[in-house]
């Protein structure tokens, strides 16, 4: 059981994270121009990129820490974030990858305005799960129709295998898959339209199919090659989480698939609390092969999320301790007293028996997603404070819809 003092340093470890993203990472702090992408330490620059998941990730942040009060500026900063996402939407309603947003408005290069491709379901899934979730929560905002439009995109480009294949591009990698049937499993939901729910259970299918006897899912690089500097950590973690939300709401029992999974996940929970990348049996699973990092960009924040919410959904608390050991350890290692610039955040790879940032994702091309001079905010910093909130109690309030 959380005692008062955790739950205050919880509270702490979020608000000095979100203090960060409003006056490093924000244009504009009001959320209104939405929140950049991450700081490239090595580099000493703003990826300026702001991206609809990534605000979708931060809308949900400070709508959990105004939960408690809903006249807060957090809801308001909640608003202008979903409000940005929602002029994103395009007409096939799927969402451009990202927009280009310079720091200095003045340096804005219109060949670079949007990366206009509709791609990754991962992405698209992650802000489906998002709208789909809020809307009841934010009448005022066209946020059911919205996801509405966003699910047709998704029925439209969904296989018969139940992964994606997008303009060409097929998908049918497990990391892809979870945010999707999650985003359509709450879109079900929301809706109760049995077309969103079938879509969903395809994807639940895909992922079980994929599902190795160990209870390890298969990685999006065993299975084409792709999204190769993905630990084999990270996809157990947005499995289970898959698979938990389905169970609660499309009225199908994964609890054995969610089992194994999480029995899994937590072979490879260190004494710290992190969950490692891989263990001896995957280390060829992808090209993160290191068993003494942890990833605080795919794995730790959606670990945490997905401990939780599986926790309450099959009632284990042995995964809710768990989360709560792995919350103590991302405030353990919360950047403090580094640089002004990145204070209050977290890297994306710290070593557990060096204890220190350490290790990159050597994905051989120049984008460098992940390792230790990577500091997000979607994938890793909102993920993370949402994990440290709910654990502190901010749990969104029960709206009748």
């Amino acid at each position: 059981m959380e005692t008062s003092a955790n739950v205050a340093a919880m509270k702490n470890s979020a608000n000095t994270a979100l203090e960060w993203v409003q006056r490093v990472m924000m244009r504009n702090p009001d959320g209104s121009e939405g929140v950049w992408e991450r700081i490239r330490i090595d580099l000493d620059e703003i990826q300026p990129w702001v991206r609809p998941d990534c605000c979708s990730e931060a809308a949900m942040t400070f709508f959990l820490r105004s939960a408690n009060d809903p006249d807060s500026i957090d809801r308001k900063i909640a608003v202008n974030l979903l409000t940005y996402v929602l002029r994103r939407q395009t007409l096939r309603g799927g969402f451009p990858f990202y927009e280009w947003a310079p720091r200095d408005i003045t340096q804005a290069d219109p060949d670079k305005t949007c990366g206009a491709q509709l791609h990754w379901p991962n992405d698209q899934g992650k802000t489906l799960e998002i709208l789909a979730t809020l809307a009841p929560h934010f009448p005022e905002l066209p946020l059911t129709e919205a996801a509405r439009k966003l699910g047709d995109f998704f029925l439209a480009t969904q296989t018969e295998a139940g992964s994606w294949s997008i303009d060409g591009t097929d998908y049918p990698g497990t990391c892809f898959t979870p945010w999707a049937a999650c985003g359509l499993s709450a879109l079900f939901a929301l809706t109760h339209e049995e077309k969103y729910r079938s879509a969903a259970v395809r994807a639940i299918q895909n992922l079980q199919a994929n599902q190795l006897p160990g209870g390890r899912i298969k990685t999006t690089f065993e299975i084409n090659q792709m999204e190769n500097w993905r630990p084999a950590s990270s996809e157990a973690a947005e499995a289970l989480k898959a698979f938990a939300v389905a169970n609660k709401h499309l009225g199908i029992d994964t609890s054995q698939s969610a089992e194994k999974c999480a029995r899994f996940l937590l072979s490879l929970q260190h004494e710290s609390g992190a969950i490692l990348n891989c263990d001896a049996s995957c280390m060829e699973a992808s090209e993160q092969r290191s068993d003494r990092l942890t990833d605080l960009v795919y794995t730790d924040g959606y670990a945490l999320q997905a401990l939780q919410v599986a926790g309450k959904v099959f009632d284990r608390p042995d995964w809710l301790a768990a989360a709560d050991r792995l919350a103590e350890f991302l405030m353990a290692v919360q950047c403090r007293d580094e640089n002004p610039k990145w204070d209050g955040a977290w890297r994306g790879s710290y070593h557990v028996d060096l204890k220190q940032w350490h290790g990159r994702a050597d994905q051989q091309n120049p984008l460098d997603e992940g390792g230790m001079y990577s500091v997000y905010t979607g994938w890793s910093v909102f993920p993370i404070t949402s994990g440290l909130l709910i654990a502190s109690g901010c749990a969104l309030p029960v709206t009748n819809h």
